[in-house]
C-alpha cells in the first residue's frame, strides 16, 4: 500500500509527497523524508514522528516530539491510519493529509484486436465481380486479359470509316520578311485611338481606389505604432513611479522601550557565578532552554573548568547548568564577528519564553532602524533603545550593552541578541542575527 502525503499547513503548504517505502520521518531535521521549515514550523520538533508500513496497513508513532502528536485533533502516541486522517505536528504546527493507494498492476493480457485485416483497393476486381453473369444481348467475356476471340469480333464489327473534312487545312503563317500570298488578304492595321470598354475602366477605377486604401491603412499603422510607443513609454514611467512609492519604506516609529521592557521581563535570566555576580544575560527559547552568546557559554565553560559554580536565576526562580552548546561559527573569547550564539539547558522550566521573529520579520532591519537591548548588568535589568549603524551579517550599533541580552524590535519580537565576551558589564555594540539561534535549535531537534 503506498502512502501519499498533501500538506495542508505550515511553510511547505500545497506539496504532495509520495513514498513506496516502508517508514517514513517527519520533522525540522533535513533528513527527514517529510522535512518541514526549520525557521517557520518551529511547532515540530527535529524528530517529531514516523509513519510504519505493516502489510497493508499504516501506523503513526510519536518520535518523542516536544509538543505531541494529533490525529484528527486528537493527541496519540500510536494510532493505525486511514486515507483522509490529519496529521498535526504540534498544536497549531504543521498538517499533513493521508492518502492511502494501492499499487497498480500492470495488466499483460494481449488486445483482443490486435489482427490485421487486410485493405482490398477500391478499384481492384473482385471475384464476385468477376463471376458475373453478361447482360442480354452482351457477347460472353473472354477468360484472357483482352479476350480469346477479341480479333474476330473486331472483323466481324470494323469501325466506321470517316470522310475526310471538306473544309481546307489551316495555314501556316508565312515566315519573317516574306511577300504575301496571293489570294489571302492582310490583316487591317489597328485604329489609331485605343478604346477601353467598361470592365477595364472600372478595374482601373478599382485599382486606384486599392491604392488609396493601402496608403490609409499604411499612414493609420504608423500612428497605431507612434501611439502604441508612447503608451508604452508612459506605462514604463507609471509602473516605475509605483514602485518607487512602493519600495520606499515608510519612516518607522520608535519603539516603546517601557512597554517592551516590561512584556519580556518575565522571559530574561542572568547566568551568575559562586558570589552571586551577573556576568550574562539569557532568555528562554524553549521551557528548558535559554539563548545567550557564545562566548558566554565559552566563559561558563572556563568556570566549571575551574570548579566554579553556575547558576541560572529569574526573579522567580534559580536553576543549575544542565548542557550547553556554541554555534560552530561562535569567535574565540574577546574576538569580534561570526555568529556568537549558545544555548544552555536549565534544570528547570521557564514560566515564559521570548517570541523569535521570523524571516519575514527580519526583512525590516537596516541602517537606521531603532531596537531595544533589554538585559542584566546586575541584579537589575538594564532597557534601553539602539539604532542599527550596519545589519549585513553581523549587527553593528553605537553604544554598549549587556552580554547575551535579547535585540527587540518594536513589534517585541527577539531579532538578534548582544554579543562578546562577559570581560565587563556591558560591551561594545556589536550582535548576532536570531537566525543563528533559530538554526542551533533545528540542529538540536528543538
Amino acid at each position: 500500500m503506498l502512502l501519499r502525503i498533501h500538506q495542508v499547513a505550515g511553510a511547505h503548504a500545497g506539496r504532495v509527497l509520495t513514498f513506496d517505502q516502508d517508514v517514513v520521518r517527519l520533522g525540522r531535521m533535513p533528513d527527514s523524508d517529510v522535512a518541514f521549515d526549520a525557521h517557520a514550523d518551529l511547532d515540530a520538533s527535529g524528530r517529531h514522528a514516523e509513519l510504519r508500513r505493516q502489510g497493508e496497513q499504516w501506523i503513526l508513532r510519536d518520535a518523542g516530539s516536544r509538543n505531541g502528536t494529533f490525529i484528527n485533533g486528537e493527541k496519540v502516541d500510536e494510532r493505525l491510519i486511514s486515507t483522509g486522517d490529519i496529521i498535526e505536528c504540534g498544536f497549531g504546527g504543521p498538517r499533513i493529509r493521508l492518502e492511502l493507494i494501492p499499487p497498480r498492476e500492470a495488466s499483460a493480457a494481449p488486445s483482443a484486436n490486435t489482427e490485421a485485416v487486410p485493405m482490398a483497393r477500391p478499384n481492384a476486381p473482385t471475384a464476385a465481380a468477376q463471376a458475373l453473369p453478361p447482360m442480354d444481348g452482351e457477347p460472353p467475356q473472354s477468360t484472357g486479359p483482352m479476350g480469346a476471340d477479341w480479333g474476330a469480333k473486331q472483323s466481324e464489327h470494323p469501325p466506321p470509316v470517316i470522310p475526310p473534312s471538306t473544309h481546307p487545312p489551316p495555314r501556316s503563317a508565312p515566315p519573317a520578311g516574306a511577300p504575301p500570298v496571293s489570294g489571302v488578304p492582310r490583316s487591317a492595321p489597328p485604329p489609331a485611338d485605343k478604346k477601353f470598354g467598361q470592365r477595364t475602366v472600372g478595374m482601373m477605377v478599382s485599382e486606384a481606389l486599392d491604392g488609396l486604401r493601402q496608403q490609409n491603412e499604411s499612414s493609420s499603422r504608423r500612428w497605431k505604432l507612434f501611439a502604441g510607443c508612447l503608451g508604452m513609454l508612459l506605462g514604463v514611467v507609471c509602473i516605475g513611479f509605483a514602485v518607487y512609492v512602493l519600495a520606499k519604506k515608510p519612516a518607522a516609529e520608535p519603539p516603546d522601550v517601557s512597554r517592551i521592557s516590561a512584556s519580556t521581563r518575565s522571559s530574561l535570566w542572568r547566568l551568575t557565578g559562586a558570589d552571586g555576580a551577573v556576568f550574562c544575560t539569557a532568555f528562554a527559547v524553549r521551557r528548558d532552554l535559554v539563548a545567550t552568546s557564545g562566548q558566554c557559554v565559552l566563559a561558563v565553560e572556563s568556570r566549571q573548568a575551574a570548579g566554579k559554580a553556575v547558576t541560572v536565576v529569574s526573579d522567580d526562580a534559580s536553576y543549575p547548568v544542565v548542557r550547553m552548546w556554541r554555534h560552530p561559527e561562535t569567535p574565540a573569547a574577546g574576538a569580534m564577528g561570526g555568529i556568537d550564539v549558545g544555548l544552555v539547558e536549565i534544570g528547570g522550566e521557564a514560566p515564559a519564553m521570548a517570541t523569535l521573529a521570523g524571516p519575514d520579520q527580519l526583512t525590516h532591519l537596516d541602517d537606521g532602524v531603532t531596537l531595544v537591548v533589554h538585559g542584566y548588568t546586575g541584579a537589575s535589568a538594564l532597557a534601553q533603545p539602539i539604532t542599527l549603524t550596519g545589519a549585513e551579517g553581523v549587527l553593528e550599533y553605537l553604544g554598549a550593552a549587556p552580554y547575551g541580552a535579547p535585540l527587540f524590535d518594536a513589534s517585541g519580537a527577539v531579532v538578534g541578541l548582544h554579543g562578546g565576551a562577559p570581560s565587563s558589564p556591558v560591551g561594545p555594540g556589536q550582535g548576532a542575527r536570531v537566525e543563528g539561534v533559530l538554526g542551533l535549535l533545528a540542529g538540536l531537534g528543538r
